[in-house]
């Protein structure tokens, strides 16, 4: 679910900000795959952003927080596996990866 909310204050090289947490899950891909929640996430903001209903993904920051694992079977919650697919999506699709590389080393 995607809420559109406003706010005074943004710092000037921001015209939003696109928080999200807790995407364990895994989207299907309509071929019988399936990938990790987050990918799909991303990847819907970024066709958000070029139709317009959001900021440009230059102008959008990245908040990301919480359990962004499934295990693959989506069998029961928890597991623990690498989010580096979920940090690339963002980084490929929404926020560009010069900014999150400097997020990720903090």
């Amino acid at each position: 679910m995607f809420e559109h909310v406003q706010v005074i204050g943004l710092p000037d090289r921001f015209d939003a900000i696109v928080e999200r947490s807790d995407l364990q899950g895994m989207a299907e891909l309509g071929t019988g795959q399936a990938r990790l929640l987050g990918v799909a996430v991303a990847e819907d903001l970024q066709r958000l952003a070029l139709g317009g209903v959001i900021a440009s993904a230059e102008r959008t920051g990245v908040l990301l927080a919480g359990d962004l694992y499934s295990v693959p079977a989506v069998d029961k919650r928890g597991g623990y596996g690498t989010v580096a697919d979920v940090w690339n999506a963002f980084a490929r699709h929404l926020a560009g990866s010069s900014a999150l590389q400097a997020i990720m080393t903090i």
